[in-house]
């Protein structure tokens, strides 16, 4: 019986696209992050009655701001 070994998935140019892709999805998640701490400011800039307007009470900003990342 005879095996065989693919092992192109480990060349000298795999762990520049990994180290690449790593860093790429660091900076995509900090845009994210980045977009969700603006919203958080924004909303708890605004005053009692505005945020009333909006439906939401000043202790559940955080919970308004990153609702869909967990499952309450």
């Amino acid at each position: 019986m005879a095996y065989a070994a693919d092992l192109s998935a480990y060349g000298p140019a795999r762990p520049l696209a990994r180290l690449a892709e790593a860093i790429i999805a660091v900076v995509e998640k900090s845009a994210r992050l980045q977009g969700r701490r603006d919203r958080f400011e924004e909303l708890s800039a605004l005053s009692d009655e505005e945020l009333q307007r909006q439906g939401i009470k000043r202790e559940d900003i955080a919970h308004h701001v990153f609702r869909d990342l967990y499952y309450i």
